[in-house]
């Protein structure tokens, strides 16, 4: 199958039905990258029918944690493995980034159920972490599978949305705490001296239709990390938003030139966070043009990500489903 032109609407994964069999059984719930992956499983399916009752008996776990952390004197309670990876902290210092597997394989028993399941990641800059590592084992690193969180259709229209009021989506905990866990307070505080005006969502849960109808009529999303030690990109929140047509706004993050639709964020730095905003909003039409607009070749960006997680969810189970029929 071609890819669409640039310029061309993305239907897919969005327009794709869920198989009755897999909806009576596994629920939609956290995280988004839960019904995506049902609907990948949906479409491979109808080309292989005979499927069906073994991936019925597959098990599958979703990681959704920061894999890449720095190691700092508040981290101390975490796991780190293996060397120094080869991307350098974000926050301007010569500290290399770790890979850290606590919560996301070790507490989890996800090393474990590698060996009959399938682990599903939801971030690039994970995955490469966890190869660059080197310390999982071979069947582990084989059995995880990205599953980008495309859960909206795009809709590339511009109108009815107000740059004037950018939106973030942090919950309360995020905001408050120790040990630089209230950068994003911080951050709001800046955007007061600078007279930025900014809406914090509440309440809309990630992956929903009430999210999708607000997201379609917002103009600009802020996105900051939480801490100082984990940056892992915020991928369950950003990449909805910009299926929705919003222009994010992202503080930087380790192992960027990995991520397939890095071109259509505005990236910037905490420092020069205020001074981004104004310059978006000042010019908003044509940043908006520039990620979304009839030259914007962010659904064939799309596409390709579905078609490659596609492909790879095929040849995973391939193998998988031979070892459940040995068994």
């Amino acid at each position: 199958m071609a890819l669409p032109p640039p310029g061309a609407s993305f239907e897919t994964p969005g327009s794709i039905l869920v198989l009755p069999e897999l909806l009576s059984q596994k629920p939609f719930r956290f995280p988004p990258t839960r019904p995506v992956l049902y609907k990948m499983l949906s479409e491979l399916i109808r080309s292989h029918p005979e499927w069906l009752p073994r991936v019925q008996n597959l098990s599958f776990h979703f990681q959704h944690e920061h894999a890449i952390a720095l190691q700092t004197p508040y981290s101390s309670n975490h796991i780190f493995l293996g060397p120094n990876l080869t991307e350098r902290s974000i926050n301007g210092d010569a500290a290399f980034y770790r890979f850290r597997p606590s919560l996301c394989f070790e507490k989890e028993g996800y090393c474990k159920a590698a060996t009959t399941g399938i682990l599903v990641e939801y971030a690039m800059p994970n995955m490469v972490a966890i190869r660059e590592a080197r310390v999982l084992p071979p069947q582990v690193i084989d059995a995880i599978l990205y599953v980008p969180p495309l859960i909206y259709d795009l809709f590339p229209k511009r109108s009815g949305r107000d740059p004037a009021m950018p939106i973030t989506t942090w919950r309360p905990y995020t905001l408050t705490g120790r040990h630089g866990r209230n950068r994003r307070s911080k951050l709001l505080k800046r955007f007061k001296k600078h007279n930025i005006s900014t809406q914090n969502l509440l309440g809309l849960e990630d992956g929903t239709l009430e999210l999708q109808e607000v997201l379609r009529h917002t103009a600009i999303m802020l996105n900051v990390h939480q801490t100082e030690e984990f940056h892992t990109i915020e991928e369950l929140r950003i990449l909805p938003a910009i299926l929705c047509g919003v222009v994010v706004i992202s503080e930087v993050v380790p192992y960027m030139s990995d991520i397939p639709w890095r071109s259509f964020v505005v990236w910037t730095t905490m420092e020069k966070f205020p001074e981004t905003v104004k310059e978006v909003q000042a010019n908003f039409d044509a940043v908006w043009d520039s990620k979304f607009g009839t030259r914007s070749k962010l659904p064939a960006v799309l596409a390709a990500m579905w078609r490659k997680a596609l492909g790879d969810l095929e040849k995973l189970l391939s193998r998988k489903l031979k070892g459940v029929l040995a068994s």
